[in-house]
């Protein structure tokens, strides 16, 4: 479910630009309205829900969680991550405008952006789960992230933008 998320944005991300263009404003958001309904139509007729609900299961009380400091490191992180990402991909099309890149052109380095990241959420799990440990993959990807921003925002190279943005 979450991975059909990001795949619907970053098909969104790359197809409006080019849909605006040949149909218009209000008809992109016809075609994307019809693609809502068709999808929840599918969702009700597709997937069925669990009967049994395990109500017995303890969840621990919050003021413990938040006394679990590297858990706090890791909301943190999270949380700057993703604000991170959703500013960076709000300002995409002005940030590469000068750079020569149209909305077609930031569309698509944003859906690279977020198919980059589909691939990097399946094979760093797959990585760390054979290693064994967390934190190492936790903090390369961050630190692959700020240091891949750069060319992103700084290079006039389709290419470079393109293959650093997937990789980021």
């Amino acid at each position: 479910g979450t991975m059909g998320m990001f795949l619907g944005l970053a098909v969104g991300m790359a197809a409006t630009p080019p849909l605006v263009t040949a149909v218009g404003w209000t008809m992109t958001m016809v075609v994307y309205a019809v693609l809502s309904v068709l999808g929840a139509l599918a969702f009700l007729l597709v997937v069925k829900e669990r009967t049994k609900v395990n109500a017995t299961v303890a969840h621990p009380p919050m003021s413990k969680l938040l006394g679990n400091r590297q858990l706090v490191w890791l909301f943190t992180a999270s949380f700057m991550g993703l604000g991170f990402f959703n500013g960076f991909t709000t300002w995409l099309e002005p940030i590469l405008a000068p750079h020569g890149f149209d909305a077609e052109k930031a569309g698509e380095v944003g859906g690279l952006l977020i198919v980059g990241g589909i691939i990097g959420s399946v094979v760093i799990p797959a990585l760390s789960d054979v290693v064994r440990r967390r934190k190492p993959f936790l903090v390369l990807s961050v630190v692959c992230s700020l240091v891949l921003f750069a060319p992103v925002v700084t290079s006039q190279s389709t290419w470079v933008v393109m293959l650093t943005a997937a990789a980021m």
